[in-house]
């Protein structure tokens, strides 16, 4: 016999597994909040970029936004390198921003994108015309 755990052996750590629709009401629980946790982040950038221009001090905040944007991406461009590179790299891995934030900055930026621009012509066929080879 083995001693490696087999996929079926996980419920063995559970005092009381959970059964099928458990497990799917506890995804369905966190995908909610996922949800909402990214709906209130792209709200709260959306708001400062719409807020008024002529203010100075909205104005700074925006810029600093933008600014701030701009240098996670900078400084976090060592994770574009794949796999094994990034991990067997003598840079100091700590200071790079983990997945799940770039999973939360992207789905602010992807609203914002979205909402101004595609939200009010989901079925027009300029969206096809983007370019995306300029991302890269």
């Amino acid at each position: 016999a083995s001693s490696l755990m087999q996929p079926n052996d996980a419920e063995f750590f559970a005092q009381q597994p959970m059964s099928k629709g458990q497990k799917e009401a506890e995804e369905n629980n966190v995908n909610n909040m996922t949800d909402n946790l990214h709906e209130d982040q792209g709200n709260l950038f959306l708001r400062i970029f719409k807020c008024s221009a002529g203010e100075t001090g909205i104005k700074a905040i925006k810029d600093k936004l933008l600014h701030w944007i701009g240098e996670c991406l900078f400084w976090n461009s060592a994770r574009s390198q794949l796999g094994q590179q990034l991990q067997d790299a003598p840079t100091n891995n700590q200071s790079l921003a983990t997945d799940g934030f770039f999973m939360n900055l992207l789905s602010v930026l992807l609203d914002l994108v979205y909402a101004p621009f595609l939200a009010r012509y989901p079925t027009s066929s300029r969206v096809f015309d983007v370019q995306v080879e300029y991302a890269a």
